[in-house]
């Protein structure tokens, strides 16, 4: 997102979003079920949930398998949280919570691999009220923090985004407002940074957002030092998306983004084109994505695959 954006929200350049390390877009109404839903829909959520797990297993675990030591943890907490979504998804079909499971090839941020281009399982939760106020989270494993590292280690592999905002509109146009804090839970101490040349990465940003048509702007605005790359506080990012549904259940999808970084680490401008076709309850993605970052391995053209589902 914020579902990454789909999005939407990220991160190395340093980060590899950061820029000095390694170069481096989520939802319940308690409900009760005896009396909203048959036996048939729920036995349909459980067949879809089990659907998820098996190309987990199938697909997506042996790609992992070299790190299986490393995502160990992340893995067993996204498999545990798993289920309790599917039972959301019972809870709370019509009500302001959703929920979202999704698996990628690589997990992409501003153009720049966030895993070292290898697969991705991610998974979010969202709020929405009916006067504009949302809320939510979305977790994702990641690498680049570990790929820095040279002789220490912060036993980190997971980034989990909290946000919260407001959505309204004006006529045609749409108006999103709130803040994002990424967030990395692991050991960042001195001789983490000494051994990195990077600050603690957790991130908080800032962001505006406009939409009409098939047009979205987005602003962004970093409070903390982006990423953990030194001075690199007050850096920005705009977002220009458009998308089309070409036909029903097919969509076509443009954006160019353009990070601007404070302080030494490079700016950069990223872009991506692709389709998302929805077959039954689940949505499949294709992209191709790349930045004009020069002699940077994980910011250079690739096509990324993703399979999601939202409940």
């Amino acid at each position: 997102m914020h579902h990454r954006a789909s999005a939407a929200p990220f991160r190395c350049i340093t980060k590899s979003r950061g820029v000095a390390a390694c170069t481096k877009t989520p939802f319940t109404q308690t409900m009760d079920l005896e009396n909203s839903f048959d036996n048939h829909i729920v036995a349909g959520h459980i067949h879809d949930m089990a659907l998820i797990v098996l190309v987990v297993h199938c697909q997506i675990i042996p790609l992992l398998k070299e790190h299986a030591m490393r995502k160990s943890t992340i893995a067993a907490a996204l498999f545990t949280i798993m289920p309790v979504l599917g039972a959301g998804s019972v809870l709370a079909a019509d009500g302001p919570f959703t929920a979202n499971v999704s698996l990628v090839t690589d997990y992409a941020y501003r153009g720049i691999s966030q895993t070292d281009e290898r697969p991705a399982l991610q998974g979010g939760v969202d709020y929405a009220h009916d006067s504009g106020f949302y809320a939510g989270v979305w977790g994702t494993n990641v690498s680049w923090l570990r790929d820095a590292e040279t002789t220490s280690s912060s036993g980190n592999s997971l980034e989990l985004d909290v946000y919260g905002g407001y959505r309204t509109v004006f006529g045609a146009l749409g108006l999103d407002v709130g803040l994002l804090q990424y967030y990395y839970p692991g050991d960042f101490d001195r001789s983490w940074r000494r051994d990195t040349g990077l600050s603690k990465p957790d991130t908080l940003e800032g962001y505006v957002g406009l939409s009409w048509e098939f047009l979205t702007f987005k602003y962004s605005h970093a409070f903390t030092d982006l990423f953990g790359t030194p001075g690199s506080d007050h850096s920005k990012y705009l977002d220009l998306t458009a998308s089309h549904e070409v036909m029903p259940g097919l969509a076509l999808s443009a954006h160019v983004g353009r990070q601007v970084v404070t302080g030494p680490a490079d700016s950069y401008t990223d872009w991506k084109i692709g389709a998302t076709k929805a077959v039954g309850d689940f949505t499949l993605g294709l992209h191709y994505v790349d930045t004009d970052l020069d002699d940077v391995d994980l910011a250079e053209e690739r096509l990324i695959l993703s399979l999601s589902r939202t409940f």
